[in-house]
């Protein structure tokens, strides 16, 4: 889940860097429409049609955002970052819903920030602290 944590990060913020912080959190808070069509299949949940509806209508809503659906435009690839990171955010929010039935929430918190920071020191953040 770590490493999970750690795309989140690194496409959030590579989001942010090449279009906007507008552009970042926008894109970012997708995550609900992804935690929606991902539950079935993990908690075996079921979707409703007004989520359904609501999923179309939020990602009508992104693309009226996108200037040009070019992958050389930076606010193009801001987007596409940052539902990266929305993707990568779901998961992350959809295990911990399951992991945390069997241990507490400090101990997954603990362990996924210990997990993310390793995987960023070790593959570069690409920043310098």
């Amino acid at each position: 889940m770590g490493v999970v944590l750690a795309i989140h990060w690194s496409t959030f913020f590579k989001s942010i860097q090449v279009s906007t912080v507008a552009i970042g959190l926008l894109t970012f808070s997708t995550f609900p429409v992804f935690v929606t069509f991902l539950e079935p299949y993990f908690l075996k949940e079921k979707i409703k049609l007004s989520d359904i509806v609501t999923a179309v209508i939020t990602f009508f809503g992104v693309a009226l955002v996108i200037p040009k659906f070019e992958l050389g435009d930076n606010l193009t690839q801001g987007v596409y970052f940052g539902i990266i990171s929305g993707f990568a955010y779901a998961i992350l929010s959809i295990l911990n819903r399951k992991y945390v039935k069997e241990y507490s929430s400090s101990v997954i918190a603990f362990y996924e920030q210990l997990a993310a920071t390793i995987v960023k020191t070790r593959t570069g953040s690409g920043e310098r602290i």
